[in-house]
């Protein structure tokens, strides 16, 4: 309960954690020019690129700690791993960027000294912000009136006493208008019913009011929630019994309207953005960086087998989105056609296909799928958003009319080039287990979690581990 407090006191935290990073900046700054004396012995100014960089590291970072929550750690540990994750995703990020910018302006001795510099006065931070809110919740509580005095009531009570988050129960209004048969609940007194709210708002020193009421008895209460908005009073309305469900709650509003949007699919923008800004800066990186060996894969299918160098075949996306997939083509010309005849030799049960030996991959093309340069002008369909870089792969239409009502989750997410089941489950025959396997990237899928699998699959492409 106390989380909507807290709403506030991370944004302030994280407000808090951008000034350490601006200071852990200068402090780098300082000790590259003072102590380790690599410019000289006097303290420069910052020059305009290094200030363009400054604020360029600082929007950075303030997104990585968005992204993997850095502010809404409570325990030194939960914090210092969140911390870490975030630095080394942001300097993988920043080291990227900086490749392919071409900007020399930021030595990689200070922005060592920075990211060391950084995790030091993150925790320091961390330390300080903890001491002040806690002495901030304790001189000033949020003081809560609860309507309602059933158990659901006195839990919530029993929680916030317990928990440390600065919200204090000042007493209870019975949802009935009949006297309560008790004068206190859990030692506090009982101080009326719902018909005295007016009376107690404006004698009481009262910041919110929750209603913890049967769902019922809510019309009856519009009344009750109309003297709140009159006294300028926030009020909450327990909103029980829900649905039984895995999913994930989020409280919402359209146009005034409040609405509850249950989801097991990722909805969180700013990690989402994120892993946008990550597909997009990696996919260009490898594209430039490996060009010119696309350039000769290229030529060498047109010049090897009869038919285009690229092989174009229609897949779905995110939700079902139709696009066109670009491969470096690796069969003969007529491949599709021939597929038919071949069925009887699919290696998996279920709508895929596969087939070890297939007869229709040339020599050429054994070799570029063994290293997975074959995927290479997917990064295409990165930079377009029609993928990302990691993800289920993306599925002929064909293969998702086949599909049960449940493994349609499948699509719920933009597909990528590689993901949990190429590498973890790619020697499953079992269709079923490798659409486990995708559903258990959909359910547990993070930041973090995409830069394993990454890091995952540069051993699985060096060693020529890819499909044959």
């Amino acid at each position: 309960m106390g989380r909507y407090r807290k709403l506030v006191t991370r944004r302030l935290v994280l407000a808090f954690f951008v000034c350490a990073t601006v200071a852990s900046f200068a402090i780098a700054w300082w000790l590259r020019n003072e102590l380790v004396g690599w410019v000289g012995g006097s303290l420069r100014p910052l020059l305009p690129a290094t200030q363009t960089s400054l604020y360029f590291i600082v929007a950075l970072w303030s997104l990585c700690f968005a992204m993997f929550k850095v502010h809404h750690a409570e325990e030194r540990s939960e914090f210092f791993v969140r911390l870490l994750k975030s630095i080394f995703f942001g300097a993988v990020l920043l080291l990227a960027l900086l490749f392919i910018s071409n900007f020399h302006m930021v030595s990689r001795s200070f922005l060592l000294l920075f990211f060391g510099v950084n995790l030091l006065t993150m925790l320091g931070a961390f330390e300080l912000s903890r001491y002040l809110l806690r002495r901030s919740a304790a001189r000033n509580p949020t003081r809560l009136l609860i309507v309602g005095t059933d158990e659901r009531a006195r839990t919530l009570a029993r929680f916030l006493e317990e928990d440390g988050s600065g919200l204090r129960v000042i007493g209870y209004l019975s949802a009935a208008q009949k006297k309560p048969e008790s004068n206190s609940v859990l030692g506090l007194r009982v101080m009326g019913t719902v018909i005295d709210l007016p009376r107690i708002l404006g004698r009481e020193i009262v910041d919110e009011v929750v209603f913890i009421v049967p769902p019922e008895r809510l019309p009856a209460h519009e009344i009750a929630f109309a003297h709140c908005e009159e006294h300028g009073v926030p009020y909450r309305i327990a909103f029980e019994p829900l649905p039984r469900t895995r999913c994930e709650v989020q409280v919402d509003e359209l146009h005034g309207i409040p609405l509850l949007t249950f989801t097991r699919v990722p909805m969180d923008a700013a990690r989402l953005l994120l892993k946008r800004l990550m597909d997009l800066t990696i996919a260009l990186a490898i594209t430039a960086a490996l060009s010119p060996v696309m350039l000769i894969a290229a030529l060498l299918v047109r010049l090897t087998s009869r038919g285009p160098a690229i092989y174009k075949q229609e897949r779905l996306g995110r939700n079902g989105r139709r696009f066109m997939l670009y491969k470096f083509r690796t069969m003969v010309a007529d491949a599709d056609e021939r597929k038919a005849e071949l069925e009887a030799h699919n290696e998996l049960d279920g709508p895929y296909f596969k087939m070890r030996n297939d007869p229709r991959v040339t020599p050429l093309g054994r070799w570029l799928r063994r290293f997975s340069i074959d995927e290479l002008p997917q990064l295409l369909n990165v930079i377009a958003g029609q993928m990302s870089l990691v993800g289920p792969r993306p599925i002929l239409p064909r293969e998702f009319d086949n599909f049960q009502p449940w493994q349609r989750r499948r699509l719920s997410i933009t597909p990528g080039i590689t993901g949990l089941c190429q590498l973890k489950g790619r020697a499953a025959r079992d269709f079923q287990e490798r659409i486990d396997w995708d559903l258990r990237y959909i359910d547990n899928w993070s930041l973090g979690l995409d830069v394993k699998i990454l890091l995952w699959t540069i051993p699985f492409v060096v060693l020529g581990d890819g499909a044959h």
